[in-house]
């Protein structure tokens, strides 16, 4: 049997002076779920309630409930106290008691106000209701001549206009803040309007507008040497700098506005610390996170989301909490931490999802795709960019909402206007009309006996007729009225579809912009190819904003004979599809080349592929249909030290340049010779024909080893260029005429090649569109040795030379040990030595120093 605590509806039993009473109280409430102190402070208040003869008492009683009790749904008793108010007042003439009660009044109403208002996602939130009572409480204030009431509830429904959209009446209200502060001599009230203002115009992205306003507020606080609101606006303010610098990209370069944001936040930090203010503490220790983030410091970064997320945790701030976790998982992905950071990720979305906050939602959703794209888990990754997309639109249409809110009542407005102004010249037009009337009737009046029947005949007529030109004219106004409407109409019909169009294209662009981000995360940068393959180029030209070819690079160990040998691997990939399709299918391959090298440990490149393929079709089994997509590719590993060639491909060929005629090789190839250049053969390696993905063909990859000799070229390209249609006849470039081009240029350095290959394809397009997408990458073998070097480790080896070690050099070229290790491990790799004895004899013998 479930018991209730009953208040108005039946009658409730309270022992006073040992005798057993009987009350009339005004709501229900479970009574199971109100604990025993609760329960306590509502008898009481309900005892004094009864047992006073006094309003004033009796209203103190009930807003005392509403302050003192724990209960979760304390708000119920809001409409108690309410009922109870408004019965006192009923027969009350004292105008003394009338006031405080309507004080208690004004006071109750916004209470209930505040509640309807809450979340928007709460079971509770009206917002015709919350407007209803906070109206009514403002008009009480009013009434009473109460100024700081009317302060506190106009600050309220400017807050709730600025949630709608509606930022003019936002603001007609934040204003009536401060002119009641100003009235008042409110020096805080002054400052945290000034911090209200500032924060509208940073939301409306005025700027300059935003510091005036902050820069008022601290004024005035550091006049009244209150820490708190000094804190709040230099805190503010440093929001702003922040803001001003990711937004101008012209001055990325200059560090001015971030060391600005960084002293005040500093000096916001210091004041919270000293007041002892925790959230403070901890929201600014996000901010210098923030900033750290921004500067790319991500090791500070790291470290001070970590404190600020230590900070936050014990108050359980979900929001804040979620906030923090997905920018520390930012941090830690910028320096690889995948595992930590897909934790930390996982956690802000999981927080972000709880309490439906569609923007952490989608900044989580970002952050764990690129998070999963680094770590090759391309079905995964996809998934989060999906839910990423999904909660940016949300996100977005609430944004667009409250635009066309503001913008639907300045059309009814204009609207109404146009009605006004027409029913204005109607009325216009009569007047004149009958004035015109008037001075035709008196005109003839004058005119005598004789003539008033002529005159009576010839004004009847001649109001018939501009009856009649009356209609004519109202006709034709209601037919150019019509047509104006209906041309509105089009006008408007057309411009929402226009916006229609617009949004959806930015959406397209925003999700291929964010796709060729992914790709670009996968592809290796140049400048790493060129510090391990010296003498060589890439040429990358994707057809769209992203790419189905891609190129690949990665470096490992392997034995051979007992002894440990360096590899590189490079290969050029040409994926199923371009564009947006052909980038998420290069994403799960490029993964699967990563996971084969250093997941599994492999080092022999038909392995590698026959390897991939089971992973290709692994991640593509995981979905409903049968996916056939994947891709065409040419895989080399080089031994630079020992000039050696490891081969394998699926579809696309290996092209070597070299002078002499055969190679040392147990390979079959095709030879090609230039007739105009005699010297120079191009033998060409063709690869198993099926492509890495699901296929019908079960002959495993297998590996070619080809012995180089100094100067020989090695080319792998996918099928872009030679299929490119252009030139006068608008054919396809072919293979024979890419053969040409090589070797024609094969005695310019690699780097001159590069532009003389992409000026050639630029000039055979011409008007012609670029069909696919394109990627060539040479490597030409060093006739020195010493080539194979950059200039750091050349410099790096000539200190290992002199026997300094690695603290020293770091100290001496000025960067760090970490640096110097990474160049003396590439040295042993590309020398095939195993210390720094061997490395020193080796380049003394080959002559390299």
């Amino acid at each position: 049997m479930r018991y209730f605590l009953i208040i108005f509806l039946v009658t409730f039993s309270i022992k006073t002076n040992a005798q057993n009473t009987q009350y009339y109280l005004f709501d229900s409430i479970p009574i199971q779920e109100i604990d025993s102190v609760d329960k306590h402070i509502i008898d009481s208040c309900f005892t004094v309630y009864y047992s006073n003869t006094t309003d004033t008492n009796k209203a103190n009683a009930l807003a005392y409930i509403t302050n003192a009790i724990q209960y979760d749904k304390w708000y119920l008793f809001l409409f108690s106290e309410k009922n109870g108010l408004n019965t006192l007042l009923k027969n009350q003439t004292d105008e003394v008691t009338i006031s405080f009660l309507n004080q208690k009044r004004a006071q109750c109403y916004y209470n209930i106000g505040f509640f309807y208002y809450g979340y928007e996602s709460a079971p509770y939130y009206n917002q015709d209701s919350a407007f209803h009572y906070l109206f009514s409480s403002l008009a009480l204030y009013e009434q009473l001549n109460d100024l700081k009431g009317q302060r506190g509830v106009s600050n309220n429904i400017g807050s709730y206009y600025e949630k709608q959209g509606d930022i003019p009446k936002a603001l007609e209200y934040y204003y009536r803040c401060l002119k009641i502060d100003e009235e008042t001599g409110d020096s805080l009230g002054m400052a945290n309007s000034y911090n209200i203002l500032g924060s509208v115009a940073k939301n409306e992205n005025e700027l300059e507008k935003a510091l005036d306003f902050y820069f008022k507020s601290l004024t005035i606080a550091e006049a009244v040497k209150h820490k708190y609101y000094i804190a709040s606006s230099l805190n503010n303010i440093a929001n702003v700098y922040l803001i001003q610098f990711e937004k101008d990209t012209l001055l990325k370069d200059d560090t001015t506005l971030l060391v600005k944001a960084f002293d005040n936040y500093t000096k916001s930090l210091s004041l919270f610390q000293e007041i002892n203010n925790k959230y403070g503490v901890a929201a600014i220790t996000y901010k210098l996170g923030t900033l750290a983030l921004t500067k790319k410091d991500y090791k500070t970064a790291i470290s001070l989301f970590e404190s600020s997320l230590e900070k936050f945790r014990p108050m359980n701030n979900k929001l804040s909490l979620s906030m923090v976790l997905e920018r520390l998982a930012k941090a830690e992905l910028s320096i690889n931490r995948l595992e930590s950071a897909e934790i930390n990720a996982k956690q802000s979305l999981a927080i972000a999802q709880q309490i439906d906050y569609p923007t952490y939602i989608q900044n989580a959703a970002e952050t764990l795709s690129e998070i999963y794209v680094l770590k090759g888990e391309g079905l995964k990754a996809l998934e989060s960019f999906k839910l990423y997309i999904e909660n940016r639109d949300k996100v977005y249409n609430e944004q667009s909402l409250k635009a066309k809110i503001v913008e639907s009542t300045k059309y009814e407005y204009e609207k109404q206007k146009a009605i006004d102004d027409l029913r204005n010249e109607k009325l216009i037009a009569i007047e004149k009309e009958e004035k015109e009337k008037q001075q035709l009737i008196a005109y003839g009046s004058t005119t005598g006996v004789v003539l008033s029947f002529f005159l009576v005949f010839v004004l009847i007529k001649s109001n018939r007729r501009k009856q009649r030109d009356n209609q004519v004219i109202l006709q034709q106004k209601k037919e150019v009225s019509l047509q104006r409407d209906l041309a509105k109409a089009n006008e408007k019909i057309a411009e929402e579809k226009k916006v229609e169009v617009e949004e959806r294209n930015r959406e397209i662009m925003d999700s291929i912009t964010y796709a060729r981000r992914l790709q670009e995360a996968v592809l290796p940068p140049q400048k790493l190819v060129k510090e391990w393959l010296t003498n060589s180029f890439i040429l990358y030209k994707p057809k769209d904003i992203v790419s189905g070819d891609f190129y690949w690079m990665e470096t490992a160990n392997y034995m051979q004979d007992g002894k440990q040998h360096s590899m590189v691997f490079f290969a050029a990939a040409d994926c199923t599809g371009h564009g947006v399709p052909g980038a998420m299918v290069s994403v799960i391959c490029a993964g699967a080349l990563n996971r084969a090298v250093n997941e599994f440990q492999l080092t022999d490149v038909g392995e590698i592929l026959n390897k991939v393929t089971s992973l290709v079709i692994d991640t593509f089994k995981k979905g409903n249909d049968k996916v056939k997509d994947g891709m065409d590719i040419a895989l080399c590993g080089l031994d630079i030290g020992r000039k050696i060639l490891y081969t394998s491909g699926a579809n696309n060929p290996i092209w070597i340049i070299s002078k002499n005629k055969k190679l040392i090789t147990e390979m079959a190839y095709n030879t090609f010779q230039h007739e105009d250049e005699l010297p120079l053969y191009l033998h060409e390696f063709k690869s198993l024909k099926k492509p890495i993905g699901l296929n019908d063909i079960e002959e495993p990859f297998t590996t070619n080893v080809i012995q180089l000799e100094p100067e020989d070229g090695i080319y792998v390209f996918s099928d872009g260029y030679p299929d490119q249609f252009g030139g006068e006849k608008g054919k396809k470039f072919k293979y024979n005429n890419f053969r040409k081009l090589l070797l024609e240029n094969f005695h310019l350095s690699m780097d001159e090649q590069k532009i003389t290959i992409n000026d050639c394809f630029e000039n055979w397009k011409g008007e012609h569109e670029q069909i696919d997408d394109v990627c060539v990458i040479g490597v030409k073998i060093n006739g020195k040795e010493r080539n194979n070097f950059t200039n750091r480790e050349i410099e790096v080896l000539e200190y290992l030379i002199l026997g300094l070690p690695s603290k020293l050099i770091a100290d001496k070229m000025n960067i760090s040990n970490h640096t110097v290790d990474t160049y003396r491990r590439r040295l042993l790799a590309k020398t095939n030595t195993f210390n720094s004895t061997e490395l020193i004899n080796y380049c003394k013998a080959k002559e390299i120093i």
